[in-house]
């Protein structure tokens, strides 16, 4: 694969010295990119595969292009199979009013192979936008670069991203109701994390290292899920970096300016495991609709709708103090190098972050009763959680009739078959042996230790739960994650108590 991609960049640089190009357009924006020492900014307008242009530097220049210059580049790009990659500029520059449609139409008509569409987030392409852009080209691959690397390294078929758009426009309707337009940022917000935490299952089948499509925006919004009537229905299915990243682009599309962020988090046994979460900013208005204030917050969607804290929303809009548990790998920055197949995450430069001030607390007035009727029903979701929110007696029937897979790993992950006959106190306790605090309750631990068949030590599941949590650094060095973001938190802590002392 390396020698096929060396030889074709030969060829590219031998075509464009020996004159085999028309158009100069053409030569000078092949080797935009040719070049060391790359900004962050010239790093992510690099298009994703070799022999690639922009269409935003060809229509910035569109205007100044003679009929036969126009004709040159269009003849360059389709004998020499250049591709063609549509970019957020591009977009822009497609829906403006001001542009010379008649000029971009002739030249969309004319390219002959199929584009990739380039976004940072999908509120960069709405659904009317992608079936305009559908209407006068063909587009291959659709690259979201805003959480995990496979959506940015893989991309999404038209026709699967068109599925997470429209559906993200209907999750957004369905959180918001009919009063959408008149709500403020932090209202918006919150029916919007209800939604997503109320209406997604963390996809414990799928918590491994080599499970990576429910980390990604598809099994977030499509998997389970689909529209009726304008409104989304069913449950959605991801782990953290699909969750986190799902909540971050919606927050995106209702303009309301948010980060995905990867760290570690603390759990309640003292273990660390590679998390994902979200920061947003949540702006104040006037009668007047005029900005007057604006402030951070944190959110761990994961967290919420896997009931770990003391009360509904435990980490909802929190500030940086009381979110406890969780510390930034300031290490991750979602910015990549984008060469051909050899696209790599740029890890060597830290990414900032707004501080997070001031928490709002019972962001969603609960009442007593309220409280009391969510911390009754913690223990018991631990168990259900994974089979739909179903009830005790309907979970044994329905692994009395083996709808659920038998041999059930502690691991996380499910058999789909299973070569061995379990009788069903068996697989009850190989079930409630998954459990993150169920199984500790004492007549429910002599029960596990009695009838399950899975003989896992202690130490070696532990072990388990450190690799298989590792999954969101491509270097697999969660310690060093872990010891870097400590690290920083202490440097930030002394610049602070020296800035009071000035």
């Amino acid at each position: 694969m390396k020698e096929k991609k060396e030889e074709k960049n030969i060829r590219k640089t031998e075509a464009i010295n020996q004159g085999g190009f028309k158009s100069e357009l053409i030569k000078r924006l092949l080797k935009k990119y040719d070049k060391s020492g790359l900004n962050e900014a010239e790093v992510k307008e690099m298009p994703k595969e070799n022999n690639s242009v922009n269409l935003s530097d060809i229509l910035y220049e569109l205007d100044n292009l003679s009929d036969a210059e126009l004709s040159n580049v269009i003849s360059d790009i389709n004998l020499n199979n250049i591709k063609v990659t549509i970019s957020a500029p591009a977009i822009e520059m497609l829906n403006d009013k001001d542009s010379d449609k008649d000029k971009i139409n002739a030249l969309l008509a004319e390219i002959k192979g199929a584009m990739d569409v380039d976004i940072n987030s999908i509120s960069e392409l709405s659904t009317d936008n992608f079936k305009s852009i559908l209407k006068s080209c063909k587009v291959d691959k659709v690259y979201v670069n805003s959480g995990f690397d496979k959506a940015a390294k893989e991309g999404y078929s038209a026709e699967k991203y068109m599925q997470i758009r429209e559906n993200a426009d209907a999750m957004i309707n369905t959180a918001l109701g009919k009063d959408k337009d008149s709500l403020s940022d932090v209202e918006k917000f919150k029916r919007l994390y209800k939604y997503v935490t109320e209406h997604t299952k963390y996809d414990y089948g799928k918590a491994d290292v080599n499970c990576m499509d429910s980390r990604n925006l598809d099994n977030f919004f499509t998997k389970g899920r689909y529209v009726k009537n304008g409104q989304l229905k069913g449950n959605g299915r991801a782990v953290c970096a699909g969750i986190a990243d799902g909540l971050k682009n919606l927050c995106d599309c209702l303009g309301i300016e948010a980060q995905y962020i990867q760290g570690n988090a603390k759990k309640k046994d003292g273990s660390r495991v590679y998390h994902a979460w979200v920061r947003v900013k949540l702006n104040e208005k006037d009668k007047d609709g005029n900005i007057v204030g604006s402030k951070w917050y944190n959110s761990d969607p994961t967290w919420d709708l896997g009931k770990v804290g003391p009360i509904p929303f435990s980490y909802c809009l929190k500030s940086d103090k009381d979110f406890t548990g969780h510390t930034i790998d300031y290490a991750y920055n979602p910015t990549y190098s984008r060469k051909g197949i050899d696209i790599s995450r740029i890890i060597n430069t830290s990414r900032l972050y707004e501080t997070a001030d001031k928490s709002i607390e019972n962001p969603f007035n609960l009442t007593k009763a309220e409280v009391e009727k969510y911390t009754a029903s913690r223990t018991l979701n631990n168990i259900i959680h994974m089979s739909d929110n179903r009830k005790l007696d309907e979970l044994a029937q329905a692994l009395n009739e083996e709808k659920i897979p038998a041999d059930l790993e502690a691991g996380g992950t499910s058999k789909a078959k299973s070569t061995r006959k379990l009788s069903l106190k068996q697989k009850l306790a190989n079930l409630l042996f998954k459990g993150k605090h169920i199984k500790n309750i004492p007549f429910i631990k002599k029960f596990i230790d009695k009838n399950t068949t899975l003989k896992l030590s202690e130490d070696n599941r532990k072990a388990n739960t450190v690799k298989n949590n590792g999954l969101y650094r491509t270097d697999g060095k969660l310690n060093e994650a872990i010891k870097n973001s400590q690290n920083h938190a202490v440097t930030k802590s002394k610049e602070a108590k020296q800035q009071n002392q000035r």
